[in-house]
């Protein structure tokens, strides 16, 4: 029996940067009053013109603030960065870094969570974890304490997915900004 089929491990945590995804709510939140401010005040052409830059500016912000995430489960670690999902078996991982940030080592190479802020000043040259990098390394010591990566394949692979849709929404959207603007200057 596997240690997730005991229910051992078969949990899921997820680590988001609390201060990030504030940041990116602002951004919406500004960017809808914006836009509404604009519609009221100056009426349908203000609206086409700063509605695309406005919508633009909230895409980026959720892309780049409140989605990225560090996901650990019994099978391994998922990094989601801004465009593209990271899913890194367990068996995969070789090291875990934290002095710039969270980096995740396997042997094909390493890669970085945009979610995990890095320890700044004091904390860094401390060599103090982030929040992240703990989570992930108290679940990779545990795997490896309770042996399941024996009898596991050390040749699971290493899931690369881009995330496309995110990217042609944030191309349509820059398109439409600039449409805007140059129609309506």
């Amino acid at each position: 029996m596997r240690f997730w089929e005991s229910g051992a491990m078969a949990y899921t945590q997820t680590y988001r940067s609390t201060g990030a995804r504030v940041l990116a709510g602002a951004v919406v939140a500004v960017a809808a009053a914006g836009a509404a401010s604009a519609a009221v005040e100056g009426g349908a052409v203000a609206a086409a013109r700063w509605g695309g830059p406005l919508a633009f500016v909230a895409a980026l912000a959720w892309l780049a603030y409140w989605r990225p995430m560090v996901q650990v489960d019994e099978h391994g670690v998922t990094i989601q960065n801004v465009l593209s999902r990271v899913v890194v078996p367990w068996p995969a991982v070789r090291e875990v870094h934290c002095r710039y940030g969270l980096r995740v080592e396997t042997p094909e190479r390493s890669w970085s969570a945009w979610a995990a802020p890095s320890p700044v000043g004091m904390q860094r040259a401390r060599g103090t974890e982030t929040e992240a990098s703990i989570l992930v390394r108290q679940r990779l010591e545990r795997v490896r304490a309770l042996g399941e990566l024996e009898h596991r394949t050390t040749h699971e692979e290493t899931v690369v997915e881009r995330d496309v849709t995110a990217a042609v929404l944030l191309t349509a959207l820059a398109a439409l900004a600039a449409v805007a603007v140059l129609l309506t200057a």
